[in-house]
């Protein structure tokens, strides 16, 4: 495991975990607020719930209002705080149950409307309700962080690869109480929150989080309440350069030894670092096109490729839609890769490796990356499109290897590949 180098700040405002209240933007007209964009989405992920909504005891003036909820106007009276328990009308069934946060503290109350047919148990109505209550509370902070605007730029939002692979990420390892990633913008002028379980997307970096990226010293904070434990370190990219920091945070109980969470959190940068090929890709959009998704033949593929080759950081199908004989650049799309994109379209340099035949290895403008692009076939030996291979480069690295290397990847791929077609269904 690589040296830490650490500085331990109790009771500090972590950068994951805390917002001074006037870092919190105003809220204006039109605004959602993050307990109301959390409300929304799990209402729209699930067809058996018809409304969501969260009460509880407004930090501005302590009444028990309505906080968030797709029933009525945030804002009004609370019905009944407080109160839980189970109730049925027609068709429905209304659940009302204690709102935890990640630590498992009391923020309120949830109260769950679901559909509900006659012959369902009062005990599976409340398990289904009880399972959204749970992973609501995964993605909540504390109870201000609910009525945080859930942009603090009013420009970015949840709709972005890095906010992606935190998601991912964090239903990978449920040990993790928090997730947030702070990235550098692709014109090097700020660094905002772009990833997070916990919102406050666009919110800038502060002074933690700015000696983290710039200096690499990696942040060990308590929080005021000594339940969390934040580890803030450098996010790094496929080329292990700097992009910004990740702040990952576990339970915590006095004089516990941390050593574990320090090896996970490296674990978990390198894990996210090997999907990120710059800045600019996390901020690309997510889903990149609707039309395509990452369950195919292609993209299982890609991660069993990458797993056989460690050394390949970053992998790539760019591929021709089936029936196209003469590809154009709505015709050739990147197909599966393990930096997203999927459905992009073509360029000119992949159309010009597909009509030459000709392979072209070039490095990367910063000079950390060395990548071999080349014509991919399927098993019968027919070019269906491009596959590009990445590897990180120092100087004196022998680029002729790489080029083998990767004419071995393209064939033992091609021999997996009965045809285009075949690539775009479901493994």
């Amino acid at each position: 495991m690589k040296r830490l180098a650490l500085i331990f700040l109790l009771a500090s405002v972590s950068a994951a975990g805390g917002v001074r209240a006037d870092e919190v933007p105003t809220l204006k007209a039109g605004d959602t607020t993050y307990g109301q964009h959390l409300l929304n989405g799990l209402k729209a992920e699930r067809n058996w719930v018809i409304g969501l909504e969260i009460e509880g005891v407004r930090p501005s003036d302590r009444s028990a209002r309505v906080l968030a909820s797709t029933l009525r106007p945030a804002g009004a009276p609370a019905d009944h705080p407080g109160v839980t328990g189970l109730s049925r009308s027609a068709g429905r069934a209304t659940v009302e149950l204690p709102q935890f946060d990640a630590s498992r503290r009391k923020v309120g109350t949830l109260k769950v409307v679901l559909a509900a047919a006659p012959g369902d148990k009062d005990a599976a109505l409340m398990a289904k309700a009880v399972a959204l209550r749970d992973r609501l509370a995964r993605r909540i902070s504390n109870l201000p962080n609910l009525m945080e605007p859930d942009s603090f730029d009013g420009v970015t939002h949840a709709d972005t690869y890095m906010q992606h692979l935190i998601d991912v990420t964090f239903e990978r390892h449920p040990n993790l109480v928090l997730a947030v990633a702070h990235v550098n913008s692709p014109d090097g002028k700020k660094n905002v929150i772009l990833g997070s379980t916990i919102g406050r997307w666009g919110k800038p970096g502060d002074a933690d989080d700015r000696r983290v990226y710039e200096t690499g010293r990696t942040n060990l904070e308590v929080n005021s309440t000594g339940d969390r434990i934040e580890i803030e370190e450098e996010l790094k990219n496929a080329a292990g350069e700097t992009i910004g920091a990740l702040g990952l945070v576990f339970p915590y109980r006095q004089d516990q030894d941390v050593t574990p969470y320090q090896k996970a959190a490296i674990d978990i940068q390198d894990e996210i670092g090997r999907r990120l090929l710059s800045a600019k890709n996390a901020f690309d959009p997510y889903p990149y096109d609707r039309a395509y998704s990452e369950h195919t033949v292609a993209q299982a593929l890609v991660e069993k490729t990458l797993k056989a080759n460690p050394g390949l950081r970053v992998l790539a199908m760019h591929v021709t839609k089936p029936g196209v004989t003469k590809p154009g650049e709505k015709d050739n799309i990147i197909l599966a890769s393990n930096i997203g994109r999927i459905g992009k379209l073509a360029d000119a340099d992949d159309l010009a490796i597909i009509s030459t035949r000709q392979d072209k290895p070039e490095m990367n403008e910063n000079g950390t990356m060395f990548e071999v692009a080349m014509v991919l076939h399927d098993e019968a030996g027919r070019d269906i499109g491009v596959l590009g291979t990445v590897y990180r480069y120092r100087d004196g690295d022998d680029k002729a290897a790489r080029i083998a290397q990767s004419h071995r990847i393209r064939d033992a791929l091609a021999r997996q590949i009965p045809s285009a077609a075949a690539l775009f269904k479901a493994p």
